[in-house]
Formats: C-alpha cells, structure tokens, sequence
C-alpha cells in the first residue's frame, strides 16, 4: 500500500471516529444519563467496601482471615455483589 493511500485511509477512520464520539457526547439520552449518575454519585454518602479498611482495624485478632472470608460471603456487605460470590463456591 502506498504511504498516501494509508494516510488517507488512517485520516478517514480517525474522521469517523471524531465524528462518532462528538456524535455520543452531544446525544440528550446520553447526557441525561450521566447528569443522573453524577446527581446519585454525590447524593451517596455510604463508603464503597473497602477490604483494607476492613483489615485495618482487624489484623491484630486471632480471627483476621474469617472476618474478611465472611465479609465477601455476606450477601448484605457494603460489596454490592449479593450472592455472586458464594455462588462462585457452590
């Protein structure tokens, strides 16, 4: 392939993929949506799970390593994930 046909082909594709994104960024749907998530993302005061905050205040006790076993394993841990990780064992 000759070097001005590939960079006319690269400009091209780079074109369309400029074209896409703006396309995206300036869809309403699109931003509504992420004015949404940014209102429940700051309205959500509750910290993520954290396993090292979880660790920090356990580590000196005989029963470390169960805590943070049972933390995974509880479907109503701060995880979200419910029951998807003793599913993973059954």
């Amino acid at each position: 392939m000759h070097i001005t046909t590939f960079l006319e082909n690269y400009r091209r594709i780079i074109t369309e993929q400029i074209d896409a994104i703006t396309h995206l960024l300036n869809d309403n749907q699109i931003k509504s949506m992420a004015e949404g998530y940014l209102t429940l993302k700051s309205s959500h005061k509750e910290e993520p799970f954290n396993v090292f905050k979880l660790a920090s205040d356990l580590y000196y006790r005989e029963n470390f390593h169960s805590d943070i076993i049972k933390a995974f394993l509880d479907p109503h841990e701060k995880h979200k994930v419910r029951y998807l990780v003793s599913v993973c064992f059954h």
